[in-house]
């Protein structure tokens, strides 16, 4: 009796019919390079952008972001991205309002995100780094603690 996995099973399934990864599959993968192959090669946007959420390489969001033609894909990878250059290289050059949108909500650094907030030609984008401001400006205190009006102790 030949026995196959379901991994192996799907992936028959998929080359008999063409039809790509299921969500199912996908929400299943934990391998990154598959993920990332689903992320821009499947036919389906949903799957890609469903794997691009799963994904934790910061290489290859990276890679997904500066080279994937849907921008909701581009977009679910630039939320998952962490490196303060990539996200102020998107935020500020990405085509996909919602890309930047996306980069401009994860960036700390306060001063590029107060020139986005009076640059970007998409008031969706301003918006996000306005709110992004505010978040950091209410998170740290103006003011390191220990400095009073007299002064470092």
């Amino acid at each position: 009796m030949l026995r196959i996995n379901s991994i192996a099973a799907a992936a028959c399934v998929m080359v008999l019919v063409g039809c790509g990864p299921s969500l199912e599959t996908v929400q299943r993968t934990m391998d990154q390079a598959t993920l990332g192959r689903y992320a821009v090669e499947a036919r389906d946007p949903t799957i890609r952008s469903a794997a691009a959420q799963k994904l934790t390489d910061q290489v290859l969001l990276a890679k997904i972001v500066f080279e994937a033609k849907d921008s909701e894909v581009r977009r679910a990878a630039a939320k998952r991205l962490t490196d303060q250059a990539l996200l102020a290289k998107i935020a500020v050059t990405d085509h996909g309002a919602l890309v930047r949108v996306a980069a401009a909500s994860s960036i700390t650094d306060q001063a590029l995100l107060a020139e986005i907030a009076d640059k970007d030609e998409c008031m969706l984008v301003r918006a996000a780094a306005v709110k992004r401001l505010t978040e950091l400006k209410n998170r740290w205190p103006i003011e390191p603690p220990g400095a009073g009006a007299g002064g470092t102790r």
